[in-house]
């Protein structure tokens, strides 16, 4: 691993570590709220965050058109990411907008 690399790391940990404080002030038993996809991104925060040692949760929002790989991979890989299940499908919304 590069040094430049090294260094944004550290960065982004020192950054989470001390943006925690606010955090817990909003969230005190909540810490950061995660936002989390399944992509390559999602995956660098969760990691970063978990290598900080903050307090927070990760959600991942299924808008129930997603690929069943990306669903599979999420519960697979990262069992902790808590998934919020909508009220609607996409399919009822759909009808219901059409409807109007």
């Amino acid at each position: 691993m590069t040094s430049n690399l090294q260094n944004k790391i550290d960065s982004a940990i020192e950054f989470l570590q001390r943006a925690e404080k606010l955090a817990l002030k909003m969230q005190p038993d909540h810490g950061f709220w995660l936002c989390y996809s399944g992509g390559k991104d999602s995956d660098t925060i969760l990691e970063l965050a978990k290598m900080a040692g903050v307090k927070f949760t990760a959600y991942y929002n299924i808008t129930t058109i997603d690929p069943p790989e990306l669903v599979r991979y999420i519960i697979e890989q990262h069992p902790e990411v808590v998934r919020l299940h909508p009220k609607e499908t996409f399919l009822q919304i759909i009808k219901k907008k059409r409807m109007l």
